[in-house]
């Protein structure tokens, strides 16, 4: 049926009539602050199901990503895409996800946020609170690489570790990296980095909570690791299966979703290796693309889950649609 706008329009007033005569029904903007608006968005949790497996993308915060970071400069192309995607030229828009894979008994956290790494971040244990889940329940935490935004939530203010009884699994390559003093010393501009992560991981290095796995490899309980190095030496993916279903976390392949999907060959200045970065964007790019296999990047738009499909201007994000039962 044709959308009629004047009937529209009658069906408009009438309702506004008859709300004259309607008795006053309070609107749950009653329950807002004093000021009548909310502050922020409600808790930071978002479910969904891979097989029989059940996947839950929890929020630690958001961050400015401004254009300086790029490796390639490029204002006029950088405006349009925004205005593409309706931004505003100044916007910064950056984002931060974590994921919970719970795998029958057991408990994986992918990633641990970025505590105290901006105003916007360290938002991880109240949204896993939200979640129902408390710290301790932790089985296994997954890290897609060392980078400060991924780590520092290992760690409380106090220094003490946040995750007393989780095994810490990451790339061999990824944790010999950072423990390199002569890799440390050879790129002064990322010793910050190096420092994070040896902060954040020598606590559970010390109690012989770390466990190292190859890029690639089976990680058991349907997981195994994906080769997207390049971001930094053992940058890795976590490829769940189970029954036909897949789903891939694929850390940081993706940055900047207003700019990488159309130009995957843009590089960032953390990118440890910025050839090796492009290359594997683009071929998991075009891998997920043509498998149609669903995808969570951790700075994505919030819950950061979705499909990739290929346009004529590179790739695109088709973010997955709200599922009210899973």
């Amino acid at each position: 049926m044709a959308f009629d706008r004047r009937l529209f329009m009658k069906t408009v007033a009438a309702t506004a009539g008859a709300s004259l005569l309607a008795p006053h029904i309070p609107s749950a903007q009653a329950a807002t602050p004093e000021s009548g608006v909310a502050g922020g968005q409600v808790a930071g949790v978002y479910r969904t199901k891979v097989g029989d497996l059940q996947v839950t993308s929890i929020f630690d915060g958001w961050m400015e990503m401004t254009d300086d970071i790029l490796l390639t400069k490029n204002p006029v192309e950088a405006k349009r895409l925004k205005e593409k995607a309706f931004l505003s030229p100044d916007a910064k828009p950056g984002y931060l996800n974590t994921f919970l894979i719970h795998a029958g008994e057991k408990l994986i956290l992918v990633d641990t946020g970025a505590r105290d790494y901006g105003p916007g971040t360290g938002q991880l244990l109240t949204n896993l609170k939200a979640a129902g889940v408390d710290v301790a329940q932790i089985d296994e935490i997954l890290l897609t690489h060392a980078h400060p935004d991924h780590v520092n939530g290992l760690l409380d203010q106090s220094g003490q570790k946040v995750f007393p009884r989780a095994k810490i699994r990451i790339a061999d390559e990824e944790l010999s990296f950072w423990f390199d003093e002569s890799k440390k010393s050879a790129m002064p501009d990322k010793g910050g980095a190096f420092d994070a992560a040896r902060k954040n991981l020598s606590p559970y290095k010390d109690s012989g909570q770390i466990e190292t796995f190859k890029l690639g490899g089976d990680l058991g309980d349907g997981l195994s690791s994906v080769d997207l190095r390049g971001h930094t030496p053992g940058h890795s993916g976590f490829r769940i299966a189970s029954g036909s279903d897949q789903f891939l976390i694929w850390g940081d392949v993706v940055h900047m979703q207003t700019y990488q999907f159309t130009h995957p060959e843009w590089a960032l200045t953390f990118d440890i290796d910025p050839s090796q970065a492009i290359a594997s964007r683009k071929k998991i790019l075009d891998e997920v693309a043509t498998d149609r296999l669903r995808i969570g990047g951790m700075h994505l738009s919030f819950p950061g889950i979705g499909h990739v499909e290929k346009v004529s201007e590179g790739y695109a994000l088709v973010p997955q649609m709200w599922e009210a039962k899973l």
